[in-house]
């Protein structure tokens, strides 16, 4: 017999279930409403206390599921936007923009190099703001790799880092597309891919985290 402890800890109630050990439990024989409500966290604790058990919790019985959710796709449509509308400004003000926060960067962690790029030759000088330029490509798109995996946490899709990494490369390449039309901007495949490896670094970051943190509750 295959036994699982359903429990709603918002409304303090349980249901045990019964299933057959041939399907894997897949399909289920009984469902029983556990009145006893005191029986819930001595049940649950036994469960963690084997290392051989997988246990999944989900935020749905305490109400938060759906919210985070939609927090993260929020935020992941908000961060898709801004990315976008960088693609929207014209080369004079992109570079002037890239610049501009490369400068602010070394004054903030390496306020020393700032006397050096003022006799830097014009072509390093190059150099370092191309360097500048593809790391900042690489970040935002970090960034949404790890919106796009949070915001995927509670969806059914069997492999969410490769959900999540279709969508991202779908949106860096609108992101190229788009600068194929705005004046002294040129959509690259070479971006395309570095973008879509900084979101695969983001999605793969928050499916390791939420690993670790998986395997720290099952130890408790």
């Amino acid at each position: 017999m295959f036994k699982v402890a359903n429990c709603d800890f918002k409304r303090k109630q349980a249901y045990h279930c019964g299933a057959s050990s041939k399907d894997a439990g897949k399909k289920l024989c009984a469902i029983n409403k556990i009145e006893n409500s005191a029986m819930i966290h001595p049940v649950i604790d036994g469960l963690l206390s084997g290392a051989d058990i997988a246990v999944r919790l989900t935020m749905k019985g305490l109400g938060m599921k759906s919210n985070s959710t939609k927090i993260y796709i929020t935020l992941t449509i908000l961060w898709t936007i801004t990315i976008f509308s960088f693609s929207l400004q014209p080369a004079d003000t992109s570079s002037q923009l890239s610049s501009g926060f490369g400068r602010w960067l070394i004054e903030v962690f390496a306020p020393n190099l700032i006397e050096k790029l003022e006799v830097m030759p014009a072509e390093q000088l190059s150099n370092l703001h191309f360097l500048l330029r593809k790391c900042a490509h690489f970040t935002e798109y970090l960034v949404l790799g790890v919106l796009v995996m949070l915001s995927l946490k509670q969806s059914k899709a069997h492999c969410k880092a490769l959900v999540g990494l279709i969508i991202c490369t779908l949106v860096a390449s609108i992101d190229e597309t788009i600068q194929l039309f705005v004046n002294g901007r040129s959509g690259q495949i070479s971006d395309v891919l570095l973008d879509s490896v900084g979101a695969m670094v983001g999605l793969l970051l928050v499916k390791f985290l939420y690993s670790v943190q998986s395997r720290r509750h099952i130890h408790k």
